[in-house]
C-alpha cells in the first residue's frame, strides 16, 4: 500500500472543469428537450459511460461531484465500462498502479 501511494504523489492528474458544461451544452445545442436528459423530473435516466481506462478518474469522481456540487437534479453516471491501454506517457511496468 505504501507503495502505491507514494506512486500517486508523483502523479499529476488533469480535469477539465469545463467537461460537465461541455457535456450539456452539446446536449442542448441538439436539442430543446436536453433536460429530460441531464435532469429528468420523474424518469429515471440510465447513463452508461464507455470510456478508455485512463479516463475513469475523472468520470467516476469529478465529474459527479461537479454535477452533485451543482444541486440541480442533474444525472450521474450509472455504469462505466473501460477498456484499452492508458495514454500516459509515466506509466512504467514497473508502477504499483496503472490505471
Amino acid at each position: 500500500m505504501y507503495e502505491v501511494l507514494c506512486f500517486l504523489l508523483q502523479q499529476v492528474f488533469y480535469v477539465w472543469f469545463d467537461a460537465p458544461i461541455g457535456y450539456m451544452s452539446i446536449t442542448k445545442t441538439y436539442t430543446d428537450q436536453w433536460e429530460k436528459w441531464w435532469r429528468p423530473e420523474r424518469t429515471s435516466v440510465l447513463y452508461y459511460n464507455f470510456i478508455g481506462k485512463d479516463n475513469v478518474p475523472f468520470h467516476s469522481v469529478i465529474f459527479p461531484s461537479c454535477l452533485l456540487g451543482a444541486n440541480r437534479n442533474y444525472t450521474v453516471v450509472s455504469h462505466i465500462m473501460a477498456t484499452g491501454k492508458s495514454n500516459s506517457v509515466h506509466n512504467r511496468p514497473e508502477d504499483p498502479l496503472i490505471f
